[in-house]
């Protein structure tokens, strides 16, 4: 569905394609902290106290037709779900 983060450590990346790219910390950042904080990390994700700030989950050009089929049959994905 979505495709994987880049690994910034492949040593066939070419350094030029990648020295600007402003996701770099935060991959970074993402990845260690999925590591040493794994049940911190589930608890944001599955929490429901604070909204989603994730462009993902509220533009569908990101998803392909197969993606919205299937988004629209979990319950509560943000883009699909019409809140008053």
């Amino acid at each position: 569905m979505v495709a994987p983060v880049i690994n910034y450590q492949w040593p066939s990346l070419p350094e030029n394609l990648i020295k600007d790219d402003y996701r770099r910390k935060l991959v970074k950042w993402a990845s260690w902290f999925a590591k040493y904080c794994p049940t911190l990390l589930h608890w944001w994700v599955t929490q429901k106290w604070l909204p989603s700030a994730s462009v993902v989950e509220k533009n569908p050009r990101f998803f392909n037709e197969r993606d919205i089929d299937i988004l629209k049959i979990i319950p509560g994905f943000p883009m699909f779900t019409k809140v008053n």
